[in-house]
């Protein structure tokens, strides 16, 4: 009897997701886990410093997956170790928070999900305080939340792999290998190395679009397009004192969906570091002259712009009002995911060649399904994934819909927020400059997307409540709209 070979290109929490459930439900198999690293993307989701756990979704699916590996991440032995519970608090439009609450009661959770006012938010929790709520009345809490550690549940998870048998290969796949039937083979590494397999399985997150592109230029059946996008969002840290470590024992993980620039603070973990991360997400399109189509990669840098950095900033002091603007932001990076154009997965054999499956499509909200995915992997490549469900995540869908949760793609591009002079990055296009004034003045200067100062000029606003101005003319209001526009799908 032939031997099954899995190849999983990819060692994110798809890939090694899927080598975990493998390892543990198919006896005598070869299961080959390829990266191009040591052990993972140094600039994708799945390598990070702490990932939200929640179980909002509006859509039906993805709330009882969520709801079943929240269970998990609490009270498996093996991944309950990475888990801490937290508060989760929303703030910003609330009409799906709302449906989800009633969607919630209706299959039975009781868990103390509610809405607060903004009085009694303040109240809950001094440290937010400062925060620009602009004219809420309210925000929704879920006292039954989480987080856990991403870089350490991923690297854990690696080792139990190799326990039970996974093999490494540090390698990048440049190609796909194809027969003259047009099926896979395996793949081809950049070093020209041959590795074969029964199973082949793309793992590789926001690099899957290239790789299938220069794979088969000419196949129809695998171009790309805006089916499947390297989507990339910003993140930024700051060290804690001990004395602020102890001061924020009580935050809770904030998703502040207001104002021009979305974003998200999470508790500091163990060692001190606190995780702000941005909503507001971009693409890095292309034309791919081989196959004559227009995609999104990540680019061939983890440069930092300027406009990204203030932006991270812009969220910090968002949050937590002038506190939040004292910070030193110790380091930032760009996060690349691939994102569905409708924002749900792909999980799913490749109609056009046999042997070939997708396991993609994290879309910037997959990380907390860490537990389960690889079941659900296991289970489309077993054929017996749930019907409505291979329906759902099939790379021949229709991608017009989107889930209900995350619907929005990234409106940004990478060019666009960038500086073309070839510095460092700050003389960056798009960015908004300030320059604080006595009392409650602040002088702006708004600059455009091609670097240039606006026609609107310089002009005094003044502040006005919790993150609110008043005073600014209508040229540029419009200006603000085209620079900070964007937000988008939520990286959690």
């Amino acid at each position: 009897m032939e031997i099954k070979v899995f190849l999983i290109v990819g060692r994110g929490v798809w890939g090694v997701s899927t080598a975990y459930h493998l390892a543990k439900t198919v006896p005598r198999c070869r299961i080959i886990l390829m990266e191009k690293s040591t052990w993972a993307d140094q600039c994708g989701p799945s390598v990070d410093v702490n990932k939200i756990i929640r179980v909002e979704y509006e859509d039906p699916t993805y709330l009882q997956l969520a709801i079943r590996a929240q269970k998990v991440w609490r009270e498996d032995t093996f991944w309950s170790q990475f888990y801490h519970a937290a508060e989760k608090l929303t703030v910003g439009e609330l009409e799906s928070q709302k449906r989800i609450y009633a969607q919630m009661r209706e299959i039975g959770i009781t868990d103390d999900a509610c809405f607060l006012s903004i009085k009694e938010t303040k109240q809950r929790y001094p440290k937010l305080k400062g925060m620009a709520y602009h004219d809420l009345k309210e925000t929704y809490l879920n006292p039954n939340s989480g987080w856990a550690d991403g870089t350490k549940a991923l690297k854990r998870t690696i080792d139990e792999c190799v326990k039970l048998g996974v093999e490494q290969v540090h390698a990048t796949a440049s190609r796909i290998l194809f027969n003259d039937l047009g099926d896979c083979l395996g793949v081809l590494t950049d070093e020209g190395e041959v590795v074969t397999a029964t199973h082949t399985i793309i793992a590789a997150g926001a690099s899957t679009p290239k790789l299938l592109a220069d794979s088969a230029p000419g196949r129809k059946g695998f171009r790309v397009e805006d089916r499947l996008m390297a989507s990339g969002c910003v993140e930024a840290v700051v060290k804690l004192t001990a004395e602020q470590h102890n001061s924020m024992n009580s935050l809770p993980i904030t998703i502040h969906d207001i104002g021009p620039i979305y974003g998200e603070v999470l508790p500091p973990n163990h060692d001190g570091y606190l995780k702000f991360a941005s909503e507001s997400t971009f693409l890095n399109s292309i034309h791919h002259p081989e196959s004559q189509q227009r995609i999104s990669i990540p680019p061939a840098t983890d440069q930092v712009p300027m406009s990204m950095k203030q932006e991270s900033r812009r969220i910090c002091s968002d949050i937590f009002g002038t506190e939040g603007r004292d910070w030193d932001l110790e380091s930032y990076r760009i996060c690349w995911d691939a994102f569905a154009h409708d924002g749900s997965w792909i999980i799913s054999p490749l109609p056009a060649a046999q042997n070939l499956y997708l396991a993609t499509g994290g879309s910037f909200h997959s990380w907390k399904f860490f537990p389960i995915l690889g079941e659900l992997v296991c289970a489309m490549l077993h054929g017996t994934l749930d019907a409505e469900m291979q329906k759902k995540w099939h790379w021949e869908r229709d991608m017009c819909v989107g889930n209900g949760d995350v619907d929005k793609k990234p409106e940004r591009e990478w060019r666009d927020l960038v500086d073309k002079s070839g510095d460092d990055g700050d003389g960056v296009r798009g960015e908004k400059k300030e320059t604080r004034m006595d009392g409650d003045w602040v002088e702006e200067r708004w600059v455009g997307f091609d670097g240039r100062k606006l026609d609107s000029g310089e002009s005094k606003l003044q502040r006005c409540g919790e993150g609110r101005w008043e005073g600014v003319v209508e040229e540029q209001r419009r200006n603000l709209t085209l620079v900070e526009s964007g937000a988008g799908a939520c990286c959690v």
